[in-house]
Formats: structure tokens, sequence, C-alpha cells
């Protein structure tokens, strides 16, 4: 399934407007922004994936993904609302960031990431505002209780949206569907 991405900027605690296309089908990309005053809040969060019960209330989405990544493989009940949170690499000020596609073969669920990267093509910048891109992508609805896998490609492009390939990470986790 093609989709558009979404993006936001959590500063300060804030969410602004997102803009995008149809919300069912879009990834939506936030942009975690280096805090003076909580750096830590950026800089520590690990790159990675975790899954999660998107109806759930709760802190905020960093907070949540770091809480699904520490719980490891995690169960939810047949019908649960749930949502994929990836975090990516640190970038800077003119980085662009592009969810481009969720495929599903089976019980495996690829998301495809692709960015630029003004530090690996060695770009000099000054008055950088460092940040760190958390992607939210929705999971289809009632799945089949069993277990599943999530990959997360990140892709650091020249420029995109087809520029060359600088570098690949890949990150992956598991859940399971119960009734």
């Amino acid at each position: 399934m093609k989709m558009a991405a979404r993006r936001s900027a959590l500063a300060l605690g804030c969410l602004l407007p997102l803009i995008g296309q149809n919300a069912s089908e879009t990834a939506v990309v936030h942009s975690l922004v280096l805090d003076a005053k909580h750096p830590q809040a950026v800089l520590s969060l690990p790159e990675g994936v975790a899954v999660i019960d998107a109806q759930q209330a709760g802190s905020e989405l960093s907070e949540r993904y770091r809480e699904a990544r520490s719980r490891g493989e995690i169960k939810y009940t047949h019908g649960a609302r749930l949502a994929i949170l990836a975090a990516g690499p640190l970038l800077d000020q003119p980085d662009q960031v592009a969810a481009r596609m969720l495929q599903r073969r089976g019980r495996r669920f690829t998301l495809e990431v692709a960015h630029t990267s003004a530090r690996l093509q060695g770009t000099v910048l000054f008055r950088n505002v460092v940040w760190r891109p958390l992607i939210q992508q929705a999971l289809p609805q009632r799945l089949a209780a069993g277990r599943y896998q999530v990959e997360v490609v990140w892709r650091a492009l020249d420029a995109l949206p087809n520029g060359g390939l600088l570098e690949k990470k890949t990150f992956s986790t598991v859940f399971e569907i119960t009734r």
C-alpha cells in the first residue's frame, strides 16, 4: 500500500498540526526536536521499532515507544488497534524523511522509510537543529490470532525521492495477537 507521509513537530511537549492525505493509509512522521533544556529526551531515544496499542491513553509517544521496547514481545487481544512506532537516526535541520510503504506478506509487515543525511554526505552546517524522526503507522485492524513480525528499513539517500543509497539499517520486533 502506497502512502504519503504526514509530518509533525514535537518540541517542548506540543504537537503541531499534521498535513496529509488519507489518514488510514498515511504514516505520520513526528519530528522530535532537540531541546536544550532536555537534550537526553531526543539523544538517548534508541533507534528501533515497537508496536503499541493506539487506543490506549497514556504518555507522550516517545515514552510509549521506550516502554514498548523495554517489554520485548508483547501480546495484544484480538481487535486491538495497533500501530508501529519506529525511531530513526539523529538527523540535521535540512534532512527530510518519507515513509514509503507498508507491505504485508503473511504474518510479516515491512515499513520502508527513506531519509536524507547531511552528516553522511559531509555537509558543514552552521546553526544546526538536531532532530530524530519517530514514524507512527497504523497496522490493519482485526488481525487473526498468532505471532507477527514487524520490520522497518531505514534508507539514507543522497536526495529524496530516489537518490543514491548512502546507508541502510533494519530493525525488527515481534508481537502476538491472542483471542
